[in-house]
């Protein structure tokens, strides 16, 4: 896939923002299975490379790895579901060590149908990135880049 990104620095000032052109490249697969009548359990990976043409500092490798169990004790459409995901995505950059980390995702939610088109869902969800080996200022920096 190529893209057109206008807003490579993530900025919110106008004149901070720079475009780019990226080229990714996947390659992944996964697996879903029926626990029973009531349950499904899906698995997932994939490798992506990013190659950006201006700013080659932003090349990067992303390696995901994830798990997603979603159940339903009750059958029928007013029914009510639970679902919990967890994944986490190893990011390695070429040039830009600050911001390699792994990126973890915990997602624990109650769902509901209220209409035909309508699905009422609550939950909670934890996202960090996790930095081996950086220093306190790599961190923080980190932290700001994924919020």
């Amino acid at each position: 896939m190529v893209i057109h990104e206008d807003n490579v620095s993530r900025s919110y000032k106008s004149g901070d923002q720079v475009s780019d052109v990226i080229s990714t490249f996947s390659f992944g697969g996964g697996y879903s299975n029926k626990i029973g009548s009531k349950s499904q359990l899906i698995l997932s990976g994939y490798v992506t490379y990013s190659d950006h043409q201006e700013y080659s500092d932003l090349d990067h490798v992303a390696i995901f790895l994830g798990f997603s169990v979603t159940h339903q004790p009750g059958t029928g459409y007013g029914a009510y579901w639970i679902g919990l995901s967890s994944n986490a995505t190893v990011l390695h950059y070429d040039n830009s060590d600050a911001r390699e980390g792994v990126f973890y995702n915990l997602d624990l939610n109650l769902n509901r149908r209220l209409a035909t088109r309508a699905v009422g869902r609550v939950g909670y969800r934890y996202l960090d990135m996790v930095h081996d080996e950086k220093s306190e200022t790599e961190k923080s920096i980190m932290r700001r880049l994924i919020r």
